[in-house]
């Protein structure tokens, strides 16, 4: 028994020298010049490999064809081309991989020549077949780190490349190679991915005089993903060398290529396409490389674990927030109703500062945006009645919410910031008629809340109207004087008027009633002629009276300026009167606005404001009779 082990034993050391032997002990084959070799997974790009594994039962399905323009020549040390092995070639890649229980992954690749022009290395006289299956590749990968929330993975891989080429075809190799390899990936919107391994050989090959046993292998890729498209670009190089005394020392024996690519992710399916050219022109490497390809994959990733897939995930670097609103698109919504007011899980998860540029504070109606009008908008809440009177502010009715809001308000407020009075006049306007009659007098303090003030100079302030202020039983609106009585004697009794209207005295010319004119206006009222005819009737009869100044006055509502302007019109006014329709000559007469620079009576209040409303005669140059 213990002969048979020690015999075993030894079959075994010897199987393992004979594997990593030297070159000069073993045999020697043709070698195969394919150095397209796909990643074996969607996670990674053309040719390198991510450190990421499918998901148990996750799979993938690829076919990527590639193009080669020169991919085996003969160079000497100046770089010249010497002689050309293989000029075209056409070839496809049919990768399938499969994942087990999240630490193990299967995989195949099956390399397919559809066209190639060339000859056989050891018989120039034979040509390359044009079609035939290349060396199959079968690989074991295992997680060492997966990448959960850190976006960083490493893997082992061991692939093994079976001889199922034709003999003497350039693209396969009657020897078994075993591939071990290292793959580190770093993966967010930016993917970098590093794969360093080697090639091992049970028996060294050979393509014209270049020989090729253990080789070194390395390849970098780095992309950048672009949301929402899913579009990621990306450059690869890889290189491989001799792992023997001859490291980088042969241009025939270290190829490296650079390649360059787009790949577009829709939902399951994975478009991909580039080119690339050879740096160093090594057994294999082509002048210039093109290839094109599909994969289509279950596993399409969910890095920020939202249950979202990566490829129908928007936001794939940042989980769906999960609260009822547009949780498919795989985007955290720290603002669902844009209102400028943060949903309340970014405070929850100390996210304020993140989103600093999106919002701020905490939303109490994450989902109703705050209609932003001045009143309690830090809240995040919409105010459809901000007054509380039960009438909508207007943006209610803007947005075509009156039905939602029904139950608290209804109507458009035209005052949304103050509340309807509710006084039975004009209710439904949303607006407090502080002055239902619009005669100045607030309602509070107007018996006639309802019928405005006539503003004639008599009981002003009580807000009524006076329909008859002399009592002289003549209506204000045929009353030519309003403010005095009429004199029942037999003369004029209809007018309203006393018999007297004005006085001539030592220094004016009184009158004893107002000169009326149309409000804000020069314009003089009909009613006040009769006392402009008795001022007119007094010049003429008093030649003695050589100059009469007519003055203008106002009260104190409104600037300076505008009754300086008013009151040296109603002057004026008064004056063309006076000269055009009374006689008088015009240069007895002068006329001067004061505004209300010159006041009779102080104060505000209604009757002071109608005192200082008038007209005065003064006389300015007199002479003896």
């Amino acid at each position: 028994m213990s002969a048979t082990i020690s015999r075993a034993r030894s079959q075994l050391a010897v199987a393992i020298l004979l594997f990593f032997a030297s070159p000069s002990l073993v045999a020697r084959e043709n070698a195969n010049t394919n150095r397209f070799h796909p990643a074996l997974n969607s996670k990674g790009l053309a040719l390198t490999e991510s450190g990421e594994l499918l998901r148990h039962l996750g799979w993938t399905v690829a076919l990527l064809g590639n193009y080669a323009y020169k991919p085996v020549v003969f160079v000497d040390a100046n770089g010249d081309t010497t002689r050309t092995l293989v000029s075209h070639r056409t070839m496809a890649d049919l990768v399938i991989g499969l994942g087990l229980f999240g630490w193990v992954e299967l995989s195949l690749d099956l390399p397919l020549v559809i066209s190639q022009d060339g000859y056989r290395p050891q018989d120039p006289a034979t040509p390359l077949q044009k079609f035939s299956v290349g060396d199959l590749r079968l690989s074991l990968k295992a997680a060492l780190l997966r990448p959960k929330r850190r976006n960083l993975a490493l893997s082992f891989q061991l692939t093994s490349s079976v001889p199922t080429a034709p003999s003497q075809n350039s693209v396969g190799e009657r020897v078994v190679a075993l591939n071990p390899m290292l793959n580190l990936s770093y993966f967010n919107h930016l993917f970098v991915a590093f794969n360093i391994g080697a090639t091992l050989r049970t028996r060294s090959v050979t393509v014209g005089d270049v020989r090729f046993s253990h080789e070194l292998d390395a390849r970098l890729g780095i992309g950048y993903r672009f949301q929402p498209a899913n579009l990621t670009l990306f450059t690869e190089a890889t290189i491989s060398t001799p792992l023997s005394g001859r490291i980088f020392q042969h241009k025939e024996e270290t190829p490296a290529e650079w390649l360059a690519g787009v790949r577009w992710q829709i939902g399951y399916v994975h478009l991909l396409a580039g080119g690339g050219i050879g740096i160093i022109r090594g057994v294999g490497t082509p002048t210039a490389r093109a290839f094109l390809g599909i994969a289509v994959s279950n596993d399409i990733g969910d890095r920020d674990g939202d249950g979202i897939p990566d490829g129908a995930d928007r936001c794939p670097d940042d989980p769906e927030d999960k609260d009822g609103f547009e949780d498919s698109d795989g985007c955290p919504d720290p603002d669902n109703d844009k209102d400028g007011i943060c949903d309340p899980w970014v405070a929850k998860k100390g996210l304020l500062a993140r989103y600093a540029n999106i919002c701020k504070g905490i939303d109490r109606c994450p989902d109703d945006p705050e209609d932003k009008d001045g009143f309690q908008d830090d809240d995040g809440c919409p105010d459809p009645d901000n007054d509380k009177d039960g009438i909508c502010d207007p943006w209610v009715a803007e947005k075509g919410l009156l039905e939602r809001y029904r139950s608290i308000c209804r109507g458009i407020d035209r005052c949304p910031n103050e509340p309807e009075d509710k006084d039975g006049f004009q209710d439904d306007d949303g607006c407090p008629d502080l002055d239902n009659d619009l005669d100045g007098i607030e309602d509070r303090l107007d018996k006639c809340p309802n019928e405005p003030e006539d503003w004639d100079g008599f009981q002003d302030d009580d807000g009524c109207p006076d329909p008859d202020n002399d009592n002289d039983r003549i209506p204000d609106l045929r009353d030519q004087c309003p403010d005095h009585p009429e004199t029942y004697n037999g003369i004029d009794d209809t007018d309203g008027c006393p018999d007297q209207l004005a006085e001539l005295k030592d220094t004016e010319i009184k009158i004893y009633t107002k000169v009326y004119f149309e409000t804000a206006s020069s314009t003089i009222r009909s009613r006040s002629y009769p006392v402009l005819n008795q001022v007119a009737a007094i010049i003429n009869a008093h030649p003695e009276l050589k100059q009469i100044r007519i003055e203008g006055h106002t009260d104190v509502l409104g600037g300076r300026r505008y009754n300086l302007h008013l009151s040296f019109f109603r002057a004026k006014a008064v004056f063309l009167y006076l000269t055009q329709k009374r006689g008088v000559k015009k240069g007895r007469l002068i006329y001067k606005g004061y505004g209300f620079d010159r006041p009779i009576a102080l104060g505000r209040d209604a009757a002071s404001l109608s005192k200082n409303r008038r007209v005065e005669f003064k006389i300015v140059k007199r002479t003896a009779k």
